[in-house]
Parts: structure tokens; C-alpha cells; sequence
């Protein structure tokens, strides 16, 4: 079928997803679950179908019943909670995942997912990983896969830190290695510390080693004992006895640090949970209990059966899902408020203090989409696109008003937005600065997926006041022809070398006022400037004619006679914007100064920006339309591209916002600058207006032909 579209190579690779307009024709069903369940021995027994996110009940072979999304069941190869927390993973677990990827595990002692075994591949490589890593991330063999670290490559990363490392053999990441640093200080530490955590001496770091004592004086703390009579490091298991007798394993990090003890005495129990659902008129039917992550078997006052672990009903204080139709903090529901509006949310907004928007400081964002569909039509419903979903954020950044169709969306951003303010952000600061970056990431993925992002305040009611520098009377007489840009203007520029960009640069400043003169006939300039100033360092014949046309008229007699200057400066002389006075219209053209340094554009991009504001009109020419810097982009009133100006991409991207066919346009473009006419974009008319988009400056282009 062809079709083709945007996506992340994570998306693609991870999450197993692929073409989106495909996508609707595999649509999931209630079928499809009965299959799957059916498959593994067990059964979906829901009745309806919403989205692959919403939760199903499922029962496995055994008869346990509980709840999760068709997502999690197809996609991530989960089943039954019960049956995993119940059944301990051993040494043959890992042998039949290796057969199964063709290879096999040479280990003969297994402890536990997290113990290091040695794998063999079908290629006879070997090499150590954790059982966890090849079970549940996927992975396999580091030298097929073309990433395996070897001892050069520990020693250099070493030599980087200014220090050593002794060991003379290179297991894997989490095998601990010698390293010496450049104070003749010696560790113990893994690669992937040093690596991907930047960690490095302890004793420069001014860390101060746990050690056996430290243990024995934290028990006596809490009336304890510790029993173990060896300490390695802060994760090692110690031994450990409360002052009930009670005897357990725990590193000393933990028990120092997290401030956990005995889990005897701190343990719940199935009571625990018994007593919990009678508060609410219910009852735990399981009779064992092993932690508060373990699923349980509960029932509500309605005869509702299903599963779910303590620490969800006791800390997240959730229930029953089919009476309160709720199946975790950020599944959205109806709410209502004392005024009776009527609007989604999820519960975990609620309970970070969220309510009804209509009725809060943040109502100017329904105002503002309520406005902005009067005039566009409604907004996209989905406001959580797959090309905002990260590793950091696997739900997704949200759009306030997304126009996905064109080309743009827009945030409704308040001050917290821009400064930390206590009651927005929770009394952190932190959160403050997460707030940042997710404003930057989003901001900088929608720009990779062609999506233009427009910010607005909403704190702030903004009123159009129709007053300038320049009198509009004025701007009137600055022009001569009717398709000439409006005074003042901002104009890019673009072209390949010969493509006739200077040329028509030439026109708009003589118009056909010098070859009307010779024939005796007032001719006129179709942008009426008071002066020119070329900026550049390399001029074309071309801009010497100008210069002596402009001493022609100003030595002329009347009617031929105009005050004009031209003047030529380098790029190093380019002045402040403030030295110019808005009494004096002036045209500055920038000539190929796309190469030159940051300095320079630094000094060029204030004429694009405030430049109105002095009577200046700037001209920015150049070859390629992506080496423009990009704020000068963002604030030009017209755009003329030529022959060589940019790629297809780039044609698309700007005419997005004209049609809703934007590679049929860019097509019907593209061709038109092969063919050598030019095209002008006018950024001051409305997308509909026939002169939005022309073939030359004076002739209507259509797209949809």
C-alpha cells in the first residue's frame, strides 16, 4: 500500500508498533482476547472491548481471576499474577530460554533472576548476564549484536579519568574490577558505576566506607544485633536479629539508608487485609498472605469479585472496579462539580488537588480552544500522540489544543510555565524544573515530527492597540505597485547560484522606473525606500547598476527626482538598529552572510525582529533555506524561494499550513522551481487569500490543481 508516516525507531523496535493507517484495519476485539486467553490455557471473560489500555478480567488454568489490559497480556507477554509470584524461576527457566534463542546456558548454580549465568549462542560465542536481562529486557549476545566492551575499552575509559584499572580480565559490566586513580588511591567498583553512573575514587569523593562496626552500631540503635561476622560492600546481605529474636537477610545500605528492620515485625498479615475489607463492607476471600505485592482475592458488598495486591486498596485506596468503573490513577472518569459542569479526569489529578477547570484560574485554556474551533473546527481528541512518548514519559507529554492536520498546536502556558510559584509546583522547586524540561522536550519533539508549537499566555488578556512608530498614512506611498510587499516588511530570500535570486532583489528596488526614464515617461520604484544599504562582502555587478540608478534619480530634475542614498558596508560594520531614525525608510540587504560567524547573524537577527520599529525593511539573501538561522525564520513577513532553494521536506513544512495535501503541493511547487520561476510566500495574508501563495509576485498560485 505504500503508505508512509513519522515514527521513533524505539516505537518501531520495542513497542512493536508499525503503520498507523494500517493499524485501524487490525483492530483488537473481544475475539482476539478470547483467543489469546484461550491460547494460554485460560479465558477473557469480559464482555466488552473498549482500547488494548483498558482493563479485561482474565482467569488462567488454575482459576485465578484477575485484572489487566490486552496491551500488557499481547504485547508484553504477562499472565497470571498468582501463578508468577508463586513459582520460584530455576536453573532449567534459563536453559529453555537459551534453546529457545538457539543456544544454551552453561551455568550450573542458580539463585535467583538476578544471579550472573554464562551463556553460549548458536555462533559459540560466550559471554555473563544477569538471568533477568535475557528473561525480561530481550537481550542476548553482546558480540552478534556488535556492542560487547572489552578490557582495552575498560582501560581507556580509565585512562579518560586520569587513572588506571589493574584487572586483568573483563567479565561484564557488573563484575567488579581493580581501579587505581591518580592519587595512587585502590578500589573495587563495577564498569557500569564508572561508566554510565560517573562514579570514580571514593576516597577523593570524600565517601566514607560502611564498614562491619557501623552495622553492629545501627542494630544496638534499634535494640538489634547484627550476626554477620565478613562485610564486602554496603549491597552485600548481612544477617541481622531484632530484639524479638527474629533473624533475616539485609545489605547494610538498605538498613542504614531506607530505614527498613525487621520485616517480621513490620510484615502484614492476611488479618490485615480481612480487617481492611470489612471498613469498606467487603471481605478478603484468600487465606495466604506474602507481601503487600502479592495479588489477593477480594470482594465488595455487591457480591463483586477480583484481584489485586494490599498495597493498592491500603496506600492507594482503591476498590472495586465495577462499581466505581476505576482501575488505577490515571484512567480518566466523570466528574462533576457543585455548579454542575461536567468534565474527564483522572483520579491521581484529583488527588494532587485538581479540579473543575471551568470553575478555575485555568478556564482561559477552554476559552481559548472554545475560540480558536469557531474558526478551525474542533481539536484532535488525541492529545497524547506516539511521537511524545518516551522511556521518561511511556504515557505520553500532552498537547493542549493539537491541529495535527495543520501542522501546528498550541499550549496554553501560565507563569509557572516561566517561574517558580509555590501552590503551582507543590512547594518544590524541583518540580518546577521538571516542569522545564518537559516543556522543552515537548517542544523539541514536535518540531522533529513537523509540528509547529505556538505558546500562549494565559494568565493575561491580550488587546490589539493599533498604533505604531509609523503612521499608516504613511506606509501608504511606500510602494508603487499593489503586488510589491507592504511597508515595512521582512524578506528571505532564497535560491541556488544563477537562479535569478539577486536579480529579482534588483526589480523591487528600480522597478521600471530607469528604462521608463530613457523613454521619456515617469517610471516608478516599486518599493519606495529612502535609502539601501548592501551588507556583504562579495557585491554583483548587478548591485553597481543600482548604485548608479539611485545617483541617477537623486541628481535628476523633476519628475524624475528622488532623495536617495545607496551605501555599502562589510559585515564586521553592520550597526545598531538604534542608530537608525524612523524618519528615513531604509532597506538593508544582507548578501550571501549565512557562512559568516554566530557574531555576525547575532548582529543581523535584531533587523528581523525590531527592525519595523525604525522604519527598516530587511532583505536576507542566501542559497539554502534551512541555513538561515532559525529565530530570522520565525519572523519573516514574506518568502521567496527559487531553483535550489531547499529540499522537498522543507517545501512541505511551509505549505503545511495552506492545505491539506501538503506533498501534493509541495510537488506542484517543486516543479514550478525547476521549471526557474520563483515563488512568493505572503506571511501577512490570511492562508485562504489567492494571493497567500503566488507564482512571481503578481500571479495567484493554486495547489489543488
Amino acid at each position: 500500500m505504500e503508505h508512509k508516516w513519522f515514527a521513533r525507531l524505539a516505537n518501531i523496535k520495542r513497542k512493536n508498533s508499525w503503520c498507523p493507517q494500517c493499524a485501524p484495519n487490525c483492530h483488537q476485539s473481544i475475539e482476539e482476547a478470547k483467543r489469546i486467553a484461550h491460547d494460554r490455557n485460560g479465558d477473557c471473560l469480559s464482555k466488552k472491548y473498549i482500547n488494548n489500555n483498558s482493563p479485561l478480567l482474565w482467569r488462567c488454568a488454575i482459576g485465578h481471576e484477575w485484572y489487566s489490559p490486552f496491551a500488557s497480556i499481547k504485547n508484553s507477554g504477562t499472565w497470571c499474577p498468582h501463578c508468577q509470584f508463586n513459582r520460584r524461576l530455576t536453573l532449567e527457566d534459563a536453559k529453555q530460554i537459551a534453546i529457545s534463542r538457539g543456544g544454551e546456558c552453561l551455568s550450573e548454580n542458580f539463585d535467583n533472576s538476578k544471579s550472573i549465568l554464562l551463556w553460549h549462542c548458536g555462533k559459540g560465542h560466550e559471554w555473563y548476564a544477569r538471568f533477568h536481562s535475557i528473561k525480561n529486557l530481550n537481550s542476548w549476545c553482546p558480540y552478534c549484536a556488535g556492542h560487547r566492551i572489552t578490557l582495552e575499552d575498560v582501560k581507556q575509559i580509565a585512562i579518560d579519568k586520569g587513572g588506571e584499572c589493574l584487572s586483568q580480565e573483563y567479565i561484564n559490566s557488573y563484575t567488579p574490577l581493580i581501579w587505581k586513580c591518580n592519587k595512587g588511591h585502590e578500589w573495587s567498583a563495577k564498569l557500569h558505576g564508572i561508566k554510565n553512573l560517573n562514579t570514580w575514587c571514593p576516597k577523593c569523593a570524600g565517601n566514607k566506607r560502611l564498614t562491619l562496626e557501623e552495622a553492629n552500631q545501627i542494630a544496638s540503635i534499634k535494640n538489634g544485633r547484627c550476626l554477620s561476622e565478613k562485610y564486602l560492600n554496603g549491597r552485600q546481605n548481612l544477617l541481622w536479629q531484632c530484639s524479638i529474636g527474629h533473624k533475616w537477610l539485609a545489605s547494610l545500605e538498605r538498613v542504614k539508608n531506607k530505614n527498613s528492620w525487621c520485616p517480621e515485625c513490620n510484615r502484614h498479615s492476611i488479618e490485615t487485609a480481612k480487617s481492611l475489607a470489612r471498613t469498606r463492607n467487603g471481605d478478603c476471600l484468600s487465606s495466604n498472605y506474602v507481601n503487600n505485592k502479592t495479588p489477593l482475592q477480594w470482594k465488595c458488598e455487591n457480591g463483586h469479585i477480583w484481584t489485586t495486591n494490599l498495597n493498592k486498596i491500603k496506600d492507594y485506596h482503591q476498590w472495586c472496579p465495577t462499581c466505581e468503573r476505576y482501575y488505577d490513577a490515571h484512567t480518566k472518569l466523570l466528574w462533576r462539580c457543585e455548579k454542575s459542569h461536567i468534565w474527564e479526569a483522572p483520579p491521581k489529578t484529583i488527588l494532587r488537588g485538581g479540579w473543575c477547570s471551568l470553575c478555575s484560574y485555568f478556564k482561559r485554556e477552554n476559552l481559548c480552544r472554545e475560540i480558536i474551533s469557531k474558526y478551525l473546527g474542533p481539536p484532535s481528541k488525541n492529545r497524547k500522540p506516539d511521537f511524545l512518548k518516551t522511556l521518561e514519559h511511556p504515557r505520553g507529554l500532552e498537547l493542549d489544543i493539537p491541529y495535527y492536520h495543520y501542522g501546528f498546536a498550541i499550549e496554553v502556558q501560565g507563569e509557572q510555565h516561566e517561574k517558580y510559584i509555590k501552590f503551582f509546583h507543590r512547594d518544590d522547586p524541583n518540580n518546577f524544573i521538571r516542569q522545564q524540561e518537559r516543556d522543552q522536550l515537548k517542544k523539541e519533539l514536535c518540531e522533529e515530527n513537523q509540528i509547529v508549537l505556538r505558546m500562549k499566555e494565559k494568565s493575561m488578556p491580550i488587546y490589539v492597540y493599533a498604533i505604531d512608530e509609523i503612521p499608516k498614512e504613511s506606509l501608504k506611498h511606500m510602494k508603487s505597485n499593489r503586488f510589491a510587499p507592504d511597508w515595512p516588511f521582512r524578506l528571505l530570500v532564497c535560491g541556488g547560484s544563477h537562479s535569478g535570486k539577486t536579480n529579482m532583489v534588483v526589480n523591487l528596488m528600480l522597478g521600471n522606473k530607469l528604462q521608463r526614464m530613457f523613454n521619456g515617461k515617469k517610471g516608478e520604484r516599486y518599493i519606495k525606500n529612502d535609502n539601501l544599504i548592501l551588507v556583504g562582502k562579495h557585491t554583483e555587478p548587478k548591485w553597481q547598476i543600482v548604485q548608479t540608478s539611485f545617483q541617477i534619480f537623486a541628481n535628476s530634475q523633476k519628475p524624475y527626482r528622488e532623495d536617495v542614498t545607496f551605501k555599502r558596508i562589510t559585515p564586521d560594520r553592520i550597526p545598531d538598529i538604534t542608530k537608525f531614525s524612523p524618519g528615513q525608510s531604509t532597506v538593508v540587504v544582507f548578501e550571501d552572510l549565512c557562512a559568516e560567524s554566530k557574531k555576525t547573524q547575532e548582529r543581523i537577527i535584531p533587523y528581523f525582529i525590531s527592525g519595523r520599529h525604525q522604519n527598516i525593511s530587511p532583505i536576507y539573501v542566501t542559497q539554502k533555506y534551512q541555513a538561515v538561522p532559525k529565530i530570522i525564520r520565525e519572523n519573516l513577513s514574506h518568502l521567496v524561494m527559487f531553483r535550489g532553494s531547499g529540499s522537498r521536506e522543507d517545501i512541505c513544512r511551509i505549505v503545511r499550513q495552506y492545505t491539506d495535501d501538503p506533498k501534493k503541493a509541495s510537488k506542484i511547487i517543486d516543479k514550478h522551481l525547476r521549471d526557474r520561476d520563483f515563488v512568493v510566500f505572503d506571511f501577512t495574508k490570511a492562508t485562504d487569500d489567492p494571493l497567500a501563495i503566488r507564482l512571481g509576485w503578481d500571479t495567484s498560485l493554486k495547489l489543488d490543481e
